[in-house]
């Protein structure tokens, strides 16, 4: 079972983020986020990354903290944990504050969410207490 330890929360908001190593995505930190079904980009992300991922031809609603519904796109790309590469979508936050405050509130850049669904999808398992996700491996079985 392989393992990425939690980002330090050096200002003690007790939220999830863990940084990709390798990839499109290298260096960047991504809060994990069980109350998010998508995975999210920032904008800002999404304009240094933009020419790597392919837009989705379909719109996808957003729920910002602000609890107001924006119509927004998405884009496919990989993202790279622990040498596992993933094969995944995010949805494009149109809230450029929002990224904004929230890296200055915990004193690093933010590039995103990654979602619960990703999580379930990939078999994430979140260990509060040692601070780390546990990379489950899926067994492919083949009945024949």
């Amino acid at each position: 079972m392989k393992k990425i330890k939690f980002l330090e929360d050096v200002n003690n908001k007790n939220l999830i983020f863990v940084t990709v190593t390798d990839g499109t995505f290298k260096g960047m930190n991504f809060m994990l986020d069980t109350g998010s079904n998508h995975n999210v980009l920032f904008p800002q992300t999404y304009g240094q990354v933009k020419d790597k991922l392919v837009t989705l031809g379909r719109n996808f609603a957003l729920t910002g903290i602000d609890g107001i519904n924006n119509k927004t796109h998405g884009a496919a790309g990989d993202i790279i944990f622990c040498g596992n590469c993933y094969s995944t979508y995010f949805v494009v936050s149109p809230e450029k504050q929002v990224a904004d405050m929230l890296s200055k509130a915990l004193g690093f850049p933010v590039a995103g969410l990654i979602g619960l669904e990703f999580m379930k999808e990939n078999r994430w398992v979140l260990d509060l207490v040692d601070r780390e996700v546990h990379i489950r491996p899926v067994f492919e079985v083949d009945w024949k």
